[in-house]
């Protein structure tokens, strides 16, 4: 950016070469080339006079960068370490709209009806190779850790239906998962997601508190359930 001295000089000195050059021409022109002078002097002087104001103003000042948000780490917050450095945690739960989906029985149940107990719900589908990978650490989670306080639920967004999912379950020795079902793909309208795997963590009064949407996660390492038990063992803390 140019100094201010510099731009009133800059200024000055167009509007004094305008300025002889339309007393050169009314001089030595015809009656209609210096009523065309007389015009281009008035327009001399009114560009010096606004160029004149314009450089003695200060400088803008830069714009500062907005500031970048730290993530939460903490006394009072689950920890985000390892595996788990990439999980979303909401600054306030989340309400969970309705939707539906299928059991094994083909029973349609709600992500409502959780309530009461913390649930790692992972969607996936069968043609996704991050969601197969995980796959068998989730199902590891689940064996190790799930009962009265805790669980996870995975529901294939599949058109193959149950046939397909069970064959994979087979295949990947899938043995403590739910064989749940979203066929009409709803979730990801209702939750706001396009890509696969998504997993997010219900809290005990169903609401959404956390998503990893970034691939697939070591759901069976100990960064992850450090993480999970904060909000499993939650009630015995406020008791």
């Amino acid at each position: 950016m140019a100094a201010p001295g510099l731009d009133i000089l800059a200024t000055v000195g167009t509007a004094l070469g305008c300025l002889v050059g339309a007393v050169l021409v009314a001089r030595l022109a015809t009656p209609w080339s210096r009523a065309a002078g007389t015009g281009l002097l008035l327009l001399a002087l009114v560009a010096a006079g606004l160029g004149l104001v314009q450089g003695l103003r200060p400088p803008e000042p830069p714009i500062a960068a907005a500031p970048v948000e730290p993530v939460a780490n903490g006394p009072g917050l689950p920890p985000r370490r390892g595996a788990m450095a990439a999980i979303r945690l909401h600054p306030a739960p989340l309400p969970v709209p309705p939707g539906s989906f299928l059991d094994a029985e083909d029973r349609r149940h709600d992500l409502a009806e959780f309530k009461g107990t913390v649930t790692l719900v992972n969607f996936w589908a069968t043609w996704c190779t991050p969601c197969l990978a995980e796959l068998p650490a989730l199902d590891r989670l689940a064996r190790d850790h799930g009962g009265a306080g805790f669980q996870v639920v995975t529901i294939a967004l599949d058109h193959g239906g149950h046939e397909a999912v069970e064959r994979y379950f087979r295949k990947l020795g899938i043995t403590a998962l739910p064989d749940d079902l979203d066929p009409e793909s709803a979730y990801p309208r209702l939750l706001h997601f396009e890509s696969l795997p998504v997993t997010i963590l219900l809290d005990a009064e169903g609401r959404e508190i956390a998503r990893y949407d970034t691939g697939a996660a070591d759901w069976d390492g100990p960064d992850a359930w450090r993480f999970l038990a904060f909000f499993v063992e939650a009630p015995a803390r406020a008791g």
